[in-house]
């Protein structure tokens, strides 16, 4: 009989696999011998391997399954929050009798000491930095949006022509003092890869007008192969223009400057060569080489010009679907219209007060009820593409485009809803406004304008139903 804690005299490692599985074995710690420190050893370094495995796989899941990702987040999230709540009360404190900012001034002053930096031009909107780099926009009447910061290419433009601390830095009157851009230690070859595509004034959203005016330029640039557009304002005096925001207007991926042969019907014999304005990879969004269709903008009264302005572009988007019957097409937008959401559209609305209308034009406001939406920037993305390839099709008469100027006063001294319209020159283009309601001290009452304009319908194909050509 064995005594107790005794251990079988045959060695484990001799065992037969079968007779190992049906044996019970006791081992006591004082009758190890070195015979069995082997196996102790063997199984240490199983236990060392199986840990690093645990380790390795532990830590593969944090990374690649956002965990890290996940609390950083939630950290920005948290300083994001606490920026926005501060930046809010800071806000409601400034307001005036009139629940209007009166400055950026007024907005500092109620931000934490030395800790918030506030821009912008008496009246709005402001740019206001935290001390946790958050930046966010308010507008005058005290809508805050926040801005994600920019990163690589878009920051360095951000820094070389607005300013690390938002200010703005580059002038139109420097651009036109030396004749092109400045190379400094933000860009050292600023006068070489900085390519000036063209210059516009043109009425803008609300965000990024001067309020009095309602104008600002732009410049669009190339810099390493994508197209940035580079908003200005005019300072107090108009002796000059800042630069206020930079923004990503296009970016190549492939095929775009070349052509494809499509016809608007699915005709062979109505073929042309239709250029590529995006290409998507799976999809290329291609328009023709002159405009298709007429179609009539604006009303006979004053109540249907407003309701053509308001839903401007969804009408333009409707109109250009209906000209296009080719069954291979996916869809179809207008020319101007944002490419991820065609329909959309600034919904914020004019306020006529801001414009320093008469007592008679406000009332007549009132008694028709006229409510007029602001302008868009739809159109920023498809002329940064089409000046990429200096490939603007020359149309013979001006075209619609999907977005709407803001109401403005225009140099005569009355105010005009309308539409943007774009007309091509042997140089290049100029942006043009599709008048749609008139309004303001030079005339004797409000009154709807119809003209009539060509439209460009932007099509979405397949890549794999048409043949590019080089």
């Amino acid at each position: 009989m064995q005594a107790k804690n005794e251990i079988i005299s045959k060695p484990i490692g001799d065992a037969p696999l079968g007779e190992l599985q049906n044996k019970n074995f006791t081992f006591h710690i004082s009758h190890l011998t070195s015979h069995h420190r082997g196996i102790t050893l063997i199984a240490l370094i199983i236990t060392i391997i199986l840990m690093i495995i645990l380790v390795g796989v532990t830590v593969n899941v944090a990374l690649n399954g956002g965990l890290f990702k996940t609390a950083q987040d939630a950290a920005e999230d948290t300083e994001y929050q606490a920026d926005f709540e501060t930046l809010q009360a800071a806000v409601v404190a400034s307001m005036d009798e009139n629940l209007e900012i009166p400055n950026a001034q007024s907005l500092l002053n109620n931000l934490p000491n030395n800790q918030w930096s506030v821009n912008g031009a008496d009246g709005g909107p402001y740019t206001a930095i935290s001390p946790n780099e958050n930046k966010f926009t308010i507008n005058t009447n005290g809508e805050i949006e926040y801005k994600e910061p920019a990163t690589g290419d878009l920051a360095l433009l951000e820094k070389y022509f607005i300013g690390e601390d938002g200010e703005g830095g580059y002038s139109i009157m420097d651009f036109q003092k030396n004749k092109g851009f400045i190379k400094n230690d933000i860009i050292k070859d600023a006068d070489t890869s900085l390519i000036l595509k063209s210059m516009e004034l043109i009425g803008l959203t609300p965000s990024f007008m001067n309020k009095e005016t309602g104008i600002v330029y732009l410049f669009f640039i190339q810099y390493n192969n994508n197209i940035y557009v580079i908003s200005y304002e005019y300072n107090d005096d108009h002796s000059d223009a800042i630069a206020t925001a930079v923004e990503l207007a296009y970016e190549p991926n492939g095929n775009e400057g070349k052509k494809v042969l499509y016809s608007y019907d699915g005709k062979q014999a109505n073929e042309e060569e239709w250029f590529i304005i995006n290409d998507e990879g799976e999809y290329l969004e291609i328009i023709p080489p002159d405009l298709i269709g007429s179609f009539t903008l604006g009303g006979t009264t004053v109540s249907e010009a407003a309701d053509q302005y308001n839903n401007a572009i969804t009408i333009i988007n409707e109109y250009c679907e209906s000209l296009i019957t080719n069954p291979n097409k996916v869809s179809v937008r207008s020319l101007g219209s944002n490419p991820d959401n065609p329909n959309s559209e600034n919904s914020t609305l004019y306020n006529p007060e801001d414009d320093g209308l008469s007592e008679d034009f406000l009332n007549e406001f009132k008694e028709k009820h006229l409510i007029l939406e602001s302008g868009d920037t739809n159109f920023i993305q498809d002329l940064g593409a089409l000046q990429f390839y200096n490939k603007l099709p020359l149309y013979s008469e001006e075209c619609l485009l999907a977005s709407r100027w803001k109401p403005f006063r225009q140099s005569g001294g009355a105010n005009v809803a309308c539409v943007y319209t774009l007309g091509t020159i042997n140089y290049g283009y100029w942006l043009g406004e599709g008048t749609i309601l008139r309004f303001g001290d030079t005339t004797s009452n409000i009154s709807a304008v119809e003209s009539e304009y060509g439209v460009c319908p932007v099509v979405k194909v397949r890549a794999d139903s048409v043949e590019v050509i080089e």
